[in-house]
């Protein structure tokens, strides 16, 4: 077909939530669970593959653009940012804790990304390509690059102790 539409994933215990059949779109909605001591078989870190393929699930070869990796955390929270009153907690539990990051990504623009749990819980990394390989430019916020459209594949992540 000659243009990416979908965003497939690829890594050790890596899944998708729907499995794609013949003739049929990729959910391009995957999750997986890593471990913060590597318990239950479960390693801390992972490698994720990411490729394009076209609406008939044929590859697609990128040719101008570059990935972009973003992780999608908790926002930083504790206890004292609460306000008292019904309805709002003054005695939470598990305690929140003052990291926000969950999950780490390395570096866009490479063709893999290593995704590392940092804290216990539960993060989605979006893995994004520049839709018609970035022929529609950039926008620039907080420092990163990132395509005015593009094509996605969301991978949830849990994150056990």
């Amino acid at each position: 077909m000659g243009s990416a539409v979908y965003v497939q994933l690829s890594g050790t215990n890596v899944t998708p939530y729907l499995t794609p059949s013949a003739n049929h779109p990729n959910p391009a909605h995957y999750n997986v669970t890593l471990s913060l001591s590597g318990a239950g078989g479960f390693a801390s870190s992972v490698v994720i593959t990411p490729s394009l393929v076209d609406v008939s699930d044929a590859a697609y070869a990128a040719t101008a653009a570059s990935w972009v990796y973003n992780s999608y955390n908790n926002p930083q929270v504790t206890e004292a940012s609460f306000q008292t009153g019904p309805g709002n907690p003054t005695n939470l539990d598990p305690k929140p804790t003052q990291t926000a990051k969950l999950c780490s990504v390395s570096a866009s623009g490479a063709s893999t990304v290593t995704v590392t749990g940092l804290s216990y819980g539960k993060a989605v990394i979006e893995v994004a390509y520049p839709t018609f390989d970035g022929s529609e430019g950039f926008i620039t916020a907080g420092g990163t690059s990132y395509p005015k459209d593009k094509i996605f594949a969301l991978l949830d992540v849990k994150i056990v102790t």
